[in-house]
């Protein structure tokens, strides 16, 4: 496993069930979304990128911004208690859900966070280094076969084999992205309701207030 990825989502309704109309991506408003989320700073455009990719560097921010929701690429959100990430990111949008996913692939990290109407109802981040780091709200659905070692990392068999979390992280957060995003970097590609590479998004990229002459 070798995907990363540190994006803010919102949204009013179920993603994977968006994925089957027909989006186009809009340029128009990115700016304002720029100035509400990241107020200090300035930004110009730069080269397109797609969902593929949505690990940008601390100073480019990406968005795809539809009208049934909107997916923010920005390293500020790849914190390790996602309940924990500025206020104004919850603060911005009226959407009913925001959702924050964080994964990190050198050491298998991953977390996610889920707020419905600004109030946190779910909040997971793990690493084997540092076991659970955050586990708040009830567990959703997809979570119970990996909480009850249906998919443990090592052979539950092996006794020479340990592993401090009853599941990989990675395989955990592709299965995350899948039933919350609709698509997984990683896996069956036929379960994907998108193609990840094929969705367009926006690049900004700081500007600096250095000048050179």
């Amino acid at each position: 496993m070798g995907a990363k990825t540190w994006m803010i989502v919102y949204s009013n309704g179920n993603v994977p069930s968006a994925w089957n109309k027909t989006l186009d991506v809009k340029s128009e408003g990115n700016f304002e979304i720029l100035k509400s989320l990241f107020p200090n700073n300035k930004y110009v455009q730069i080269k397109n990128g797609s969902l593929e990719f949505t690990c940008p560097k601390s100073n480019i921010v990406q968005i795809s911004n539809f009208s049934e929701f909107v997916v923010v690429a920005t390293e500020e959100v790849a914190i390790d208690k996602p309940s924990k990430i500025p206020s104004r990111f919850i603060s911005f949008s009226n959407y009913r859900y925001i959702y924050v996913f964080a994964m990190h692939s050198v050491v298998d990290w991953f977390a996610f966070a889920i707020w419905e109407n600004k109030q946190l109802i779910r909040s997971l981040s793990i690493s084997p280094e540092s076991g659970v780091i955050e586990d708040i709200g009830e567990r959703l659905e997809f979570e119970s076969d990996y909480w009850a070692g249906l998919h443990a990392a090592v052979d539950p068999e092996d006794e020479e084999e340990t592993y401090p979390l009853p599941f990989h992280p990675l395989e955990f957060g592709e299965c995350a992205l899948l039933n919350l995003m609709g698509y997984q970097y990683e896996g069956i590609e036929a379960l994907n309701k998108v193609v990840p590479e094929k969705v367009v998004m926006h690049c900004y990229q700081k500007r600096s207030w250095w000048k050179f002459w």
